[in-house]
């Protein structure tokens, strides 16, 4: 790759400098910059840039405006040349002092090379030396443990005395330890080895103030040691034998003292002994000993003891060993800790409590050495370390008899070969030495039988003699070489270093020459993405110029993506058109990708690329006939292909060959999944590097083009839709049978961010980290910070001094809180606490000054401080995003230097200039001085509305109380403002002009969220000079463009000619939909950039982050300032029909302006993941027509004010607490406290959002035809009872009233019970019609009826504790509520409804109703041929009576059970008599409490499966088909969830419904219906009979994902559709496969199908991530009791059903789903449901409540059926 060389750097100056003078500056940019760049040629050698430095030098890629844009040509051309000058002579001197530090490194490395080749060759000469010194020296340690091992073995008497003799051992050592008393011995054998034997001894002690066990151990073998060589002793503590291994308490030590860590367990070395007793010459046999030293602590405070296992040398068989019945050996430290305590409590002092010393290996530095004292420290530590290592190789000589012990004991290896210890711990002479003192000794022993050995290893050790001499002779010189070349390696280092450093400083200069060069002709970047835009039609049309066969298709508007490349500052561009070449149509995209700064990291790249059905879809291969060029495409695998990119010349460049882009074109056919979705690609480099698209909050993602539009737009010019064309789009574009027009549809796409030639995608605006108090948010949940509160508390008295104080004091807060060691969840507390103290600061709860005289700057240079910080903390940690956001907003954008100063100097400008120096100015002038605030920017704009307003001194004090800034205030100043301004006419016109741009300087500093100084600090501003000192902003790099002014420009124009014509109301809401457009525009334009943080802004996140903050707030504004006339009525026209459209036209613009303040919210929020959704619920709504539109934009209404709610709670939960805490501390109101965590909620752009889903929500349901009540359950039609208010149904569901009660509810949950004695149920949210508790009210026979009704409600309400009347009329569609002459009747018993839903009388009594008990059939499970009454319940029954009834269509599960009974037998084996106990306790107890039945599913859980049970399961499940490889799942988790199942039986809902209805929970049985998961795609409830009007049509409740979301009545409704019966039973016979399925679907009319109510789930289920779906890799196993479905008692959901792999929640995304957008999918879809449903009620004989699933395929699944109630 060419780059500048070093003669280009010198020649660029002396170039420009001999081109004539300046003609206009376009011209002069062209010209100037060819002439530059020619020079470029007269050199080829390279400048030594490396990639390794490019992320330091990366720039901004967005085109940045030319600056200084006023300035003349002859300025801005001189300017530009002493740039490029000065960038050209930095380059060339910096590249020289590169290559200079290169050579001098190289010379250095190459002197670092022979010092290196010289300590290899010392090395190995010494390491033959040593190797053979080594040999000699192990062979006489051999010949010397043989001589003393060879002998008789080990007796336990032996043992024992080695055990205590290294008790003794360690008392000697340890002399200032005091209480040494022996407590317990424990002696065990291992059945592994039937000769081995372990003596143990446990001594209690106190050391240093600290009480420890010291425990010894001795083991050995009786027919001798060489077996046992290599000894490990793998040991831990327990609190208990046979318990949990664990960690020792801090302190401990052993003896060997040589011990490795093995997870929780550690591995010691035994040392080896060998006796030797009286006079007798012979030793005796060897044995294996070692000592723990534990502190009585943590675990072993309280007793416990040491387990452990011994481990033998590699090879050794049994390699283990273990204690008596083959469990770890066990020595209880129970008596030590119990003489420890009697020794504590009988003694009358005792010592201060101390840290014991570290281990040797664990032992820290003392604090505060300088590094001479640590290298003395260390020193000492290693010179005490060699003497310890002599004491120990001396001890056999030195150590005298043993207290308490007749015999001696010599050390042959303590722990650790001779080798090793050579090596680590010892030379190889003091080793000699060492062995030959021990010869010496038994060599005096007369008679000893081992003289024979002793004279072979003294043989053995003299021939080592030499080669010992010869090794530290060679390691001498190694140590020399090596210290020679360590000294040269630390030059060499040094010298790199220096290169590095240098080179880094060049590649920054040739960089800057290179943007020097740019600048000359009038760009940033030499590449540009109006470069990539343009080669990239260049290339398209290079396409269809290649090949007359192309023919391309006009009619489509080109569609253009750009895209950010990860890790690299470059982009990526397409360019989409259509092309027709035989009989098919294709898409044809060029693809260009560039650097900004071409430095070679796209060189060789090749295009990953597949097609994908949607973005973040499957990669799935291109449909056949699809070319690219270059023709150069190889298979990837996977249906991908790697295409290699070709370069192209960047235009502008003729000799600059190395600037170049890369590009590809590729034609796929218009069919298949290009239809939907489009293609994906990633780039794979030449050095072998993947790059992805930098997306927000993503780690990696694939860059995705959709071909959706392209493939809409084809079928709109060729006017037919193609069989494939009817497939819906992925974002909720697809054309729709309300008759939306093209334009609409094309209207309807994803917002354009305002950025030229960027198209924003749906994704790029989520982010699901950094909201205040949210789940994914962190682990602080409100908790107080009361440290930091008593900190703030402390210094509040020094923060009160000015606001230089409190900013300078809240940065040391904050910095302290986020770089602690603490725990994330209290440094996010912290901050909470600091930012809640900067709230209270900038509400005035705080004084701002008391005595303390400030200048301006300092104030603004601590302003900017803490701003910087907090930028900074938002941009490394994402997750504190809302908590940064919050004190940013707190506090002012602050400057450095001249920008604070300019206060004080400005004012006397003002002042002299206008002749205004004494007065009220003069005060405000020394308060200025002294201590400025944000108070001066409200009085800055309370003195220009003076001057406006015609000196009218009202408007003055107006403006400030609009300001809150009072006459009381000014007083209160430290420089009191006590004087009102008294200007003179003729003084006007110089103050409006002077204080208007004061009030641009105040802001600067003051006002971070003011929209016109924030907008000048993004795009650059100056001011002239004063007292010498001009300001000047410069524009930010990348984000102030030309395209940016234009915006902000637009934004700040109030009133608009288009709002012009339109009705009062309509008019109002038409402008501020145009005024919040324009604001929005520019937030869109600054997202990319915000995006990537201060790498996009230049540098400047804080100065956009500022300007992003005003814009939030001026949607605010805007919105809060027309919500009287939005709501007002929209139009006086006398027409009913003409109000009805201004209605509707206003109901419309007023969604438009909630979709676009919701997206506001999304760019604001931290976590959005769900207002996302909103936003696009709203934008799917769009693109319908009345009256569906009303019903889709009312689902997002419900779930924008479920999210709002959410938020709010979230809020309070997480700061109110602090906030009040704090208050407190600071002794502020407890009124102004109280309501900190409101007034923030009421300051965010989420407040006018809430404020207009209140307006918009009875506008909604007006429009769409809706009544405030809803029926869900309609009883018997009317009710009377006492109103009792409740804010849930779940907590009063276990309550018996004994009159009839009406409840008023905040929630429903969905598996309630209904209370018995309640009559009527009126809830604020609608449950799904479906869900388990609506079931059960329809069960009961109770009116259960939602209302949506603030005021209503309120109403109702105030009627609590008198008795009301609920009474459903006309035909059960209106619901009356009103207060109810007389008390209310005595609650009658439960009643139930009949299996014939168009009964709503009362049916038989509860006494009617009883269990059938079941014998158990001797099997625990059963295929599905077995299936029986005597067997199964009702749900396997019913699903085993579809089998082979139904068309092919429809897919039933193969299914297996666990008959009734087979719980009972379980409970019944010897392994679970605890369970059975629970059970026969709970069973005679009437009404068991919560407790007692927690208890007894906790001990069904605990339940053991006798091996019988996993057999007969697995061939059950053979039997019926059902794929099992006995792994996916694991038994264990399917054993899990039948146990959840058998347990259910015992849930307080179950039981409280049982004892109501009458049944006797002991004649409960519980078979389990076991099936596997189908992967849902839908899940769907069918009723044949309309459960509300009891008409005859099929009403269905459909959601995304498992059924529990519609069962369970997760928040928000469900897909809701209501299908003529009589239409469905003329074809039901005639759908009988799955072409006549088709046949018959066509011939239902769409109007058959009526869409009820839009989804507003916020949630959905779905399958584990970790289940395997492909091999039938979860398990559902369902309740199936003879408690169930009985006439007259339907008992729906009372029981559960459980997963193997439990299903995971997420957020549910409805926007775009096909069954919402693609009508005729949809009609598909519901009316397949409706046939399916309609048959299983002919076989079933009534009216069936259906459970169903649609898989990803569409195929349509029964799960379950039941009779409907």
């Amino acid at each position: 790759m060419y780059t500048l060389g070093e003669r280009d750097i010198f020649s660029m100056p002396r170039r420009i400098g001999a081109v004539g003078g300046p003609r206009s500056v376009p011209a002069l940019h062209q010209h100037r910059s060819s002439t530059v760049l020619a020079a470029c040629r007269s050199c080829r050698r390279p400048a030594k840039i490396t990639r390794g430095t490019r992320a330091v030098l990366r720039p901004s890629w967005l085109i940045c405006a030319s600056a200084a844009v006023s300035a003349k040509p002859e300025q801005l051309w001189e300017q530009l040349k002493s740039d490029a000058d000065a960038a050209f002579k930095d380059a060339s001197d910096l590249l020289k002092k590169s290559e200079h530090a290169e050579e001098a490194a190289a010379a250095v490395e190459a002197q670092l090379g022979d010092a290196k080749k010289k300590a290899d060759t010392a090395d190995l000469s010494f390491q033959q030396a040593n190797s053979a010194a080594q040999k000699e020296i192990q062979t006489a340690s051999d010949t010397l443990t043989s001589s003393f091992t060879d002998q008789q073995g080990c007796t336990p008497e032996s043992l024992n005395s080695l055990a205590l003799s290294r008790l003794d051992r360690w008392q000697q050592a340890h002399p200032s330890a005091s209480g040494f008393q022996k407590v317990s011995k424990t002696e065990a054998g291992a059945p592994s080895l039937p000769d081995f034997h372990l003596v143990a001894h446990v001594a209690s002690v106190k050391a240093e103030g600290k009480p420890y066990a010291v425990v010894g151990i001795a083991a050995g073998a009786a027919s001798g040691g060489p077996d046992l060589e290599g000894l490990l002793l793998h040991w831990a503590c327990v609190s208990g034998q046979g318990q949990e291994w664990q960690q020792p308490p801090p302190g401990w030590h052993t003896d060997p003292d040589f011990s490795q860590g093995e997870g929780k367990a550690w591995q010691t070395p035994l040392g080896r002994y060998a006796r030797q007793q009286g006079g007798d010459s012979a030793p005796g046999g060897a044995a294996w000993a070692i000592v723990l030293q534990l502190p009585l602590e943590g675990l072993l405070s309280k007793g416990g003891g040491l387990q452990f296992v011994v481990k033998r040398a590699q090879g050794a068989q049994p390699d283990w060993l273990s204690g008596p019945d083959n469990k770890d050996f066990f020595i209880s430290l129970d008596q030590a800790v119990n003489v420890v305590n009697q020794a504590g409590n009988s003694s009358a002092t005792s010592h201060p409590p101390t840290e014991p010393p570290a281990p040797k290996e664990r032992a820290l530095m003392p604090a505060g050495m300088d590094k001479h004292a640590k290298k003395a420290h260390w020193d000492q530590r290693k010179a005490e370390r060699a003497r310890a290592r002599q004491r120990n190789s001396e001890e056999p000589l030195s150590e005298g008899p043993p207290v308490g012990s007749s015999e001696d004991w010599v050390v042959l290896d303590s722990g650790k070969s001779f080798a090793w210890s050579a090596k680590q711990h010892g030379s190889l002479q003091q080793q000699i030495d060492a062995m030959e003192r021990l010869i010496q000794q038994q060599g005096q022993q007369d008679g000893s039988k081992a003289a024979e050995g002793l004279a072979l290893a003294s043989n053995a050790l003299d021939a080592a003699k030499p080669f010992v001499a010869e090794a530290e002779e060679a390691n001498k010189a190694a140590d020399a070489a090596r210290s020679e070349m360590r000294d040269a390696s630390r030059k060499a280092s040094h010298a790199r270093d220096e290169q590095q450093s240098v080179q880094a400083e060049a590649e920054l200069a040739v960089r800057a020459a290179r943007r020097a060069a740019c600048r000359l002709k009038g760009r940033e970047q030499e590449v540009t993405l109006t470069d990539l835009h343009h080669i990239a039609e260049e290339e398209q049309k290079a396409w269809f110029d290649e090949a007359d066969s192309r023919q391309h298709i006009e009619g489509m508007t080109p569609q253009r993506n750009t895209f950010r490349i990860q890790s690299i500052d470059g982009s990526v561009v397409s360019y989409e058109t259509l092309c027709k070449e035989g009989d098919k149509h294709f898409s044809v995209i060029s693809i260009v990708g560039g650097e900004a700064f071409d430095d070679g990291a796209l060189d060789e790249t090749s295009l990953h690329w597949a097609c994908t059905p949607k973005q973040g879809g499957a990669w799935e291969g291109p449909p056949p006939g699809w070319k690219t060029e270059p023709d150069s495409s190889l298979d990837a695998g996977g249906g991908a292909y790697q295409t290699l990119l070709k370069r192209v010349p960047v235009p502008g460049y003729p000799s600059r060959p190395d600037i170049a882009v890369h590009a590809v074109t590729i034609q796929v056919p218009l069919e298949g999944s290009l239809l939907t979705g489009g293609i994906a690609f990633v780039l794979k480099t030449g050095q072998q590097q993947w790059l992805a698209c930098r997306a927000e909050g993503v780690l990696r993602s694939d860059f995705f083009i959709s071909t959706q539009q392209a493939a809409e737009d084809l079928e709109e010019i060729l006017g037919s839709k193609t069989e494939e064309s009817a497939v819906p789009a992925s974002n909720g574009n697809a054309a729709s049978a309300d008759g939306a027009s093209a334009e609409q549809k094309k209207n309807t796409g994803p917002a354009s961010n305002g950025s030229e030639g960027v198209s924003k995608t749906k994704d790029d605006m989520l982010k699901e980290t950094g909201g205040i108090g949210s789940n994914n948010w962190c682990r602080w949940q409100g908790e107080v910070a009361h440290q930091t509160v008593e900190d703030i508390k402390q210094i509040e008295s020094k923060a009160e001094r000015s606001l230089m104080h409190r900013f300078n004091l809240a940065k040391e807060l904050v910095m302290a809180a986020s770089s602690s060691g603490k725990p994330t969840e209290d440094q996010e507390a912290s901050l909470a606490a600091i930012l809640v103290w900067l709230r209270f600061s900038s509400s005035r709860l705080l004084t701002w000054n008391r005595n303390y005289n400030i200048k301006p700057r300092e104030i603004s240079a601590a302003q900017d401080g803490l701003t910087a910080l907090l930028a900074e903390l938002l941009e490394k940690r994402p997750e504190w995003r809302d908590l940064m956001l919050l004190g940013l907003a707190a506090v002012g954008r602050g400057g450095q230097g001249d920008v604070g100063q300019r206060i004080r100097d400005e004012i006397l400008y003002v002042q002299s200039r206008n002749n205004v120096k004494g007065g009220m100015m003069e005060e405000w002038h020394q308060k200025l001085h002294n201590n400025t605030s944000p108070d001066d920017v409200i009085i800055c704009q309370a003195l220009i509305a003076y001057v406006q307003h015609d000196l009218d001194v009202n408007q003055y004090w107006k403006t400030l109380q609009a300001g809150n800034i009072s006459k009381e205030r000014l007083a209160s100043f430290d420089r009191a403002i006590r004087s009102e301004p008294s200007f003179k006419p003729d003084q006007q016109e110089g103050l409006l002009r002077d204080l208007t741009n004061y009030l641009q300087t105040l802001k600067a500093v003051h006002s971070g969220a003011d929209l016109e100084s924030a907008g000048n600090a993004v795009l650059g501003y100056n001011q002239v000079s004063m007292k010498g000192k001009a300001i000047k902003v410069d524009p930010v790099l990348g984000v102030a463009t030309a395209q940016l002014k234009t915006l902000l420009e637009a934004s700040l124009v109030k009133g608009d000619k288009e709002a012009q014509g339109a009705g009062p109301g309509a008019g109002g809401v038409a402008q501020t939909l145009i005024e919040v457009e324009r604001l929005m525009a520019v937030r869109r334009h600054l997202l990319p950039a915000l995006a990537t943080g201060n790498v996009g802004c230049g540098g400047r996140l804080r100065d956009v982050l500022y300007l992003d903050l005003a814009l939030d707030g001026a949607v605010r504004l805007a919105v809060e300032s027309s919500l009287t006339l939005i709501r007002g009525p929209a139009g006086s026209k006398a027409d009913a029909d003409e109000r009805e459209e201004e209605e509707e036209a206003q109901t419309s613009m007023v969604i438009d302006l909630i979709t676009i303040c919701a997206e506001s919210v999304c760019l604001s929020a931290g976590s959005n993941l769900e207002l996302s959704m909103v936003h696009r619920d709203y934008q799917a709504s769009q693109v319908l027509s009345p009256p569906l539109k009303w019903l889709r934009a009312q689902a997002a209404s419900e779930r924008l004010s479920r999210e709002l709610s959410t938020i709010s709670e979230r809020y309070s939960r997480s700061l109110q607490p602090t906030a009040t805490a704090l208050g407190h501390a600071l002794g502020l109101s407890q009124d102004s406290t109280e309501i900190f965590a409101e007034e923030v909620v009421r300051g965010s752009s989420a407040a006018p959002l809430a404020q207009l889903a209140a307006i918009l929500a009875p506008k909604l349901r007006l429009a769409a035809g809706l009544d405030s009540w809803q029926i869900i359950s309609p009883g018997s039609g009317a009710a009377v009872g006492s109103l009792v208010a409740v804010s849930s149904l779940s907590e009063v569901q276990h309550e018996s009233y004994t009159e009839a009660t009406v409840l008023l509810v905040e929630h429903i949950g969905g598996e309630e019970d209904i209370p018995e004695g309640v009559v009527g149920v009126i809830s604020k949210d609608a449950p799904d019609v479906l869900c388990h508790a609506a079931v059960r009210a329809r069960n009961s026979s109770v009116i259960l009826v939602a209302c949506s009704d603030e005021e209503e409600l309120a109403q109702i309400a105030a009627w609590h504790g008198q008795s009301v009347q609920l009474l459903l009329a006309q035909g059960n569609t209106t619901v009356r509520v009103s207060i109810a002459e007389g008390h209310p009747q005595r609650a009658e018993p439960a009643s139930f409804s009949t299996s014939d839903p168009l009964k709503h009388d009362q049916a038989a009594t509860s006494s009617l109703l009883h269990i059938v008990r079941r014998e158990w059939c001797g099997l625990f499970a059963i295929s599905s041929d077995s299936f029986s009454t005597a067997h199964v319940g009702a749900k396997s029954l019913n699903t085993q009576k579809l089998k082979g009834q139904l068309p092919a269509w429809v897919n039933l599960p193969c299914s297996a059970a666990l008959p009734f009974g087979a719980f009972e037998a379980v409970l019944s084996h010897h392994q679970n008599a605890s369970a059975a106990s629970a059970v026969q306790g709970v069973s005679h107890v009437a009404v068991p409490s919560d407790e007692q039945l927690a208890n007894l599913r906790s001990e069904v859980a605990r339940l053991e499966a006798p091996a019988e049970v996993r057999q007969q399961v697995t061939k059950a499940l053979q039997q019926s088909g059902v794929k099992w490889d006995g792994s996916s799942p694991s038994w264990e988790d399917m054993w899990h969830a039948i146990k959840a199942v058998w347990a259910s039986k015992w849930n307080s809902r179950a039981v409280s419904s049982l004892r109501k209805a009458g049944l006797q929970q002991q004649n409960l049985q519980m078979a389990v219906l076991c099936q596997p998961v189908v992967p849902p795609q839908y899940a769907f409830v069918a009723h044949t009979t309309h459960p509300v009007t009891g008409k005859g049509e099929i009403y269905i409740e459909l959601v995304q994902g498992f059924g529990e979301a519609l069962v369970g009545n997760f928040p928000g409704s469900a897909l809701g559709a209501v299908i003529a019966k009589e239409l469905l039973q003329a074809v039901s016979h005639t759908a009988s496969s799955s072409q006549s399925l088709l046949a018959a679907v066509e011939s239902i009319p769409r109007e058959a199908v009526s869409i009820s109510a839009y989804p507003s789930k916020s949630s959905k289920l779905v399958p584990s991530d970790h289940a395997s779906v492909a091999n039938d890799g979860v398990m559902i196993f369902r309740s199936d009791s003879n408690g169930e479905d009985l006439e007259g008692y339907a008992g729906a959901g009372l029981f559960d059903s459980v997963q193997s792999a439990e299903p995971q929640c997420r957020v549910a995304d409805y926007s775009s789903d096909r069954l919402l957008v693609d009508p005729a999918y949809q009609h598909s879809m519901l009316v397949s449901i409706g046939l399916a449903s309609m048959q299983i009620e002919q076989l079933m004989g009534a009216a069936q409540d259906i459970e169903g699933v649609l898989d990803c395929n569409d195929r349509l699944h029964i799960v379950q059926t039941r009779p409907q109630v």
